[in-house]
């Protein structure tokens, strides 16, 4: 039973893994001219997480509370998504695409926020 566990757990990180290599990386010029548009960035990690560090301008909405607290943010403008490794992020990324949000980027890590 563990190593079937294991199994499926190598394989959701291989797809996790493959997702994200084919994620494009937005450039500095990229995400300034995402901001200039109105850029709307949010901070899918908890609470505790947003107030240990995060990027300026961001809002904290937990990936597990953005069903409940998606009419915060326009469907008009660019959402900028990140978290602390990827996976929160890649989850309201799909769920914002699925809910009507059409410009959606998905930065991953905080980490990779352009500096």
């Amino acid at each position: 039973m563990a190593q079937w566990l294991l199994g499926i757990g190598l394989v959701a990180l291989a797809v996790f893994l493959v997702i994200r290599a084919r994620s494009p990386r937005l450039s500095r010029e990229e995400l300034a001219a995402l901001m200039e548009q109105g850029g709307q960035v949010v901070d899918v990690r908890t609470p505790k997480e947003f107030e240990s560090g995060h990027v300026a301008g961001a809002r904290n909405i937990p990936v597990q509370d953005l069903d409940d607290r998606m009419s915060e943010l326009s469907k008009d403008a660019p959402v900028i998504l990140y978290c602390q490794s990827g996976m929160r992020s890649a989850s309201a990324a799909r769920l914002l695409r699925r809910s009507g949000f059409a410009s959606v980027h998905d930065i991953g890590s905080m980490a990779a926020w352009p500096r």
